[in-house]
């Protein structure tokens, strides 16, 4: 990486001759070898074959404090690492076999979920499906171990790509654990240890389940988050807010949060971030340890606070922060005492530090990364106790 036109990928040193670092659509598009993820929101290097370029591309962080564990996705390889949380060291990893995504961890039974979202083809990410996995790791040993994986298909025809992901206990469900898949727009709730599966929609205008399953790649599904009785779940939509269908026709699509109740599999409230007020693609998010707030990121290089109220069901905005040197944010997460966000750039390799409060910046930690997909920051956890 230090040496002139050079740059460190799939474990050898390459040839570096394209900047894809744009956070546009149309000076991606317009840069030879280069090309758009639309479901990322990201310009990234096309290689030889059409598809995009890939290194290890760590993804995302959970923390494991019971036990003193911290685990990392690696997205470009397929691999699960863990690690020690009081001095860093590599304890073991587990490849998944595909591009794993975001993790959640049971820990009494020191299980950690993985998901993935695309196929990796000879380094390149290709958008299929039909993987209808989420898989099952071990780590109660001391090192992580396979422990095969729940199929979220056993009532469908296909759950393809599942992305989106939480945990939470329900008093009367036990342990939940939501997932949704990032081109189809159907979220599997899974109890029972993954004996017991159950499938809805997220658009109201799909009223046949099995219809549910096409790969429209409309709403597009990121994340989840939950409490007792309600999950949340972010959806980037499209970063043009524009959705084509199969007729060829195109029709405006918002990015949005929307809010289910979980024993009652039912849409509650919706908020979306109209496109047309600059707002779009939400993406990871966090909920407040304190408060009924949840804290989104946007791919327009914004961040959101959106308050919830269960008794009465409504999701509403509280604020919405923009600054010029957020670039295209990925990761959040928030202060054990609820007070500040720290947010992740992907577009330019910088940290920032947020008032939870009123969306006002507090601090930017630059340069933490070189700008474009090989250096992106994408995950970000911080330590609660």
């Amino acid at each position: 990486n230090m040496a002139s036109g050079c740059e460190w990928m799939m474990g050898m040193c390459m040839e570096s001759t394209v900047d894809c670092s744009f956070d546009n659509m149309q000076d991606c598009m317009s840069s030879s070898g280069c090309e758009w993820n639309d479901s990322m929101s990201m310009c990234m290097e096309s290689d030889s074959n059409g598809g995009m370029s890939m290194g290890s591309i760590p993804h995302f962080i959970e923390i494991d404090e019971t036990n003193g564990y911290w685990f990392v996705t690696a997205f470009g390889t397929g691999e699960v690492g863990m690690y020690s949380l009081e001095d860093d060291s590599f304890i073991s990893s587990v490849n998944v076999g595909s591009s794993p995504a975001l993790m959640v961890l049971d820990e009494p039974s020191m299980t950690l979920y993985v998901s993935r979202m695309m196929d990796m083809n000879n380094g390149s990410m290709v958008m299929e499906g039909g993987d209808n996995e989420l898989f099952v790791l071990s780590y109660e040993s001391g090192s992580l171990i396979s422990s095969g994986s729940i199929n979220l298909a056993s009532n469908l025809p296909s759950f393809p790509s599942p992305h989106a992901l939480s945990i939470s206990s329900n008093s009367t469900l036990g342990n939940t654990i939501y997932t949704a898949s990032n081109t189809a727009d159907i979220v599997a709730k899974i109890t029972n240890n993954g004996s017991s599966i159950e499938h809805f929609v997220i658009d109201s205008n799909i009223t046949d389940l099995n219809s549910g399953v096409l790969e429209i790649q409309r709403l597009n599904p990121i994340q989840s988050v939950q409490s007792e009785n309600f999950v949340y779940i972010t959806c980037s939509a499209n970063s043009s807010g524009q959705w084509q269908a199969d007729s060829g026709d195109y029709y405006p699509v918002n990015g949005q949060v929307v809010m289910f109740n979980i024993v009652s599999n039912t849409l509650v409230d919706i908020h979306e971030f109209v496109y047309d007020d600059g707002y779009h693609s939400p993406w990871h998010m966090v909920k407040s340890p304190n408060s009924e707030e949840i804290y989104v990121t946007l791919g327009s290089g914004s961040v959101a606070c959106l308050e919830y109220n269960e008794g009465s069901g409504n999701l509403s905005q509280k604020w919405v922060s923009s600054d010029s040197g957020f670039g295209i944010l990925h990761g959040i997460t928030v202060s054990p005492d609820g007070s500040y966000l720290y947010v992740s750039s992907r577009s330019n390799g910088s940290v920032h530090k947020i008032n939870a409060s009123n969306g006002e910046l507090v601090y930017s930690k630059n340069g933490l990364a070189e700008a474009g997909m090989m250096g992106a920051l994408t995950g970000i956890a911080i330590v609660q106790e």
